[in-house]
């Protein structure tokens, strides 16, 4: 299964986009002016299927819609809960022309409070969740993976050992 097109509803509340990719020659080029949301569109799709939720918490979009070429296409809706700074999101992947869900689920986030209002010392961080490696005041690297994780990575990942 393979992307064929992303389609973006008002990323940063203004912008629509709408991107083909070229399927036969494998190589898609994305120009555009500085900050129309070249790299954030990306950013969206890479957090989606490396399961980064922080990353589609952190970018404001209306819908993500992405088409594959088994004629399915995947919406990713993000909805407001329980107090303005958490989201969760509905995944439906849909068959395309139709409204007919093939797989619907709904992602709550575990993070109870993003950006500085954190309910616990960050520094059990690096008392509880074994390879970690922190590398600046809100940045750690997952030693097994290689990954940069911010805060809300961790508090998504790991929120089990934290008990938040």
């Amino acid at each position: 299964m393979r992307i064929e097109k992303i389609i973006v509803n008002k990323l940063f509340g203004i912008f629509d986009h709408e991107i083909s990719l070229n399927m036969s020659d494998r190589i898609t080029i994305l120009h555009g002016k500085n900050g129309v949301g070249k790299t954030t569109v990306l950013r969206l799709v890479n957090g989606f299927f490396n399961s980064k939720y922080s990353e589609l918490r952190a970018i404001p979009f209306e819908k993500l819609t992405i088409f594959f070429d088994d004629y399915t296409h995947l919406v990713i809706l993000p909805k407001q809960i329980e107090d303005v700074m958490r989201k969760s999101f509905r995944f439906s992947l849909l068959k395309n022309g139709t409204n007919n869900k093939i797989e619907s689920f709904e992602y709550k986030s575990k993070a109870k409070y993003l950006g500085s209002d954190r309910s616990f010392p960050i520094s059990i961080i690096d008392e509880v969740i074994p390879n970690l490696e922190r590398i600046s005041a809100r940045r750690w690297l997952h030693l097994p993976t290689d990954e940069i994780l911010n805060l809300d990575d961790i508090i998504e990942r790991f929120s089990h050992s934290l008990r938040v």
